[in-house]
């Protein structure tokens, strides 16, 4: 009896980690190894590109990269959490923005928008255009993940779009290029773990037509430049 007690806390405790929802926040030890893209199972629009080796170069400052002059105040914070990796999302629409998102997510009773950055396309939101969510000015975990530690150490990025029927605009990807690129170098992110949501959860995000070695390999020049 006291076995099977044991056993459903572990299991109840397991569940509570991997919610979605936004938690307070937690010290944890170096998480394990995550699960990433299976190169197998992926469609021609996905896998990884190698980059660089680490350690990489940390820029003086986000004006180094065009599309971030926008948002460079916001880019810098404090306290930096040591992120370790960058999660890409769709939104799954065909239209929105950082605060049309995060009135959403209110409703579902979170406390606020769930990724770190929006990317826009045009449709609400400025083509190329992006947004920084009070989750990274004030270097919060996400709740966008559904995974505990890609929550706790990921980057949420979410680029406006349903990318099953569409695939995502040049400015989108030069501009999110941009920011992984400038995440990679200043939290030393390697290639391997820019990932997408699909790559350690049940769903489809961010869809079948997201080219993420297109993503990934302009990111990586990117890198090359800055050294």
């Amino acid at each position: 009896m006291r076995r099977d007690l044991a056993l459903a806390c572990a299991l109840g405790l397991a569940l509570l980690l991997t919610s979605c929802s936004p938690a307070g926040p937690i010290e944890v030890k170096d998480p394990p190894f995550i699960r990433q893209p299976d190169p197998a199972a992926m469609s021609p629009h996905d896998g990884a590109v190698a980059l660089p080796a680490l350690p990489l170069p940390t820029p003086s400052r986000p004006t180094a990269f065009p599309s971030l002059i926008p948002i460079r105040k916001q880019l810098v914070v404090s306290t930096p959490f040591p992120w370790r990796y960058i999660v890409l999302h769709h939104s799954a629409t065909p239209n929105g923005n950082a605060a049309e998102f995060d009135a959403m997510h209110r409703r579902k009773g979170w406390d606020g928008l769930g990724y770190h950055f929006v990317v826009g396309n045009g449709h609400d939101s400025g083509d190329g255009e992006l947004e920084v969510g009070y989750r990274w000015r004030g270097q919060l975990q996400g709740a966008h993940a559904g995974n505990f530690i890609y929550n706790r150490y990921g980057i949420g990025v979410c680029l406006v779009g349903n990318f099953e029927t569409s695939t995502p605009t040049s400015k989108q990807l030069h501009s999110t290029a941009e920011l992984v690129a400038y995440l990679m170098i200043k939290f030393r992110i390697p290639a391997q773990n820019v990932t997408i949501h699909r790559a350690f959860r049940d769903t489809a995000c961010p869809g079948r037509r997201f080219p993420l070695s297109q993503l990934v390999r302009e990111a990586g020049l990117i890198v090359s430049r800055t050294r």
